[in-house]
């Protein structure tokens, strides 16, 4: 069954730690390798974009798994008490480089000719990036309601 301890005991630098094995033996796979990396900074930015969701929630904030990712990205643009004493913009312009990335991996399928739309990083940067947001972004207790959400949509 999919809803074991394990799943209940997630925690986004599991995703991370994901990406990162997968990244560091490209050569142990025999499929395209596209559909590889692709995969890593989808893992890569997800392990960020739930730590810092984590500590939003901490903070009060109340997500319905709808449109979270607008709703992160709102709140750390907006909310100036959360900019100033639990977001620096290094955190923000990173999760906001990783989310960039990510959309476009899973979305476009064609690198642009001028290359200025795909990744901003070379994937090691991108994974140190993930890595960096959820060593420094603190969360008390890590929820498991998206869990209900999984139910609710079986």
């Amino acid at each position: 069954m999919l809803f074991n301890e394990d799943f209940e005991n997630f925690k986004p630098i599991f995703y991370y730690d994901f990406a990162k094995q997968i990244h560091d033996n490209l050569d142990k796979f025999s499929c395209d390798n596209s559909a590889i990396l692709r995969s890593v900074i989808s893992r890569a930015y997800y392990a960020a974009f739930l730590q810092v969701k984590a500590r939003l929630e901490d903070e009060g904030y109340v997500f319905s798994g709808y449109e979270d990712h607008s709703k992160v990205k709102n709140i750390l643009i907006h909310d100036k008490p959360i900019q100033t004493e639990l977001f620096n913009k290094d955190i923000q312009s990173r999760l906001f480089d990783l989310q960039k990335n990510r959309i476009y991996c899973d979305y476009k399928f064609q690198i642009p000719e001028d290359n200025e739309k795909w990744a901003t990083q070379d994937i090691s940067t991108l994974l140190y990036f993930s890595k960096w947001i959820v060593q420094n972004v603190e969360v008390k207790s890590f929820s498991i309601s998206f869990i209900f959400l999984f139910y609710a949509l079986s």
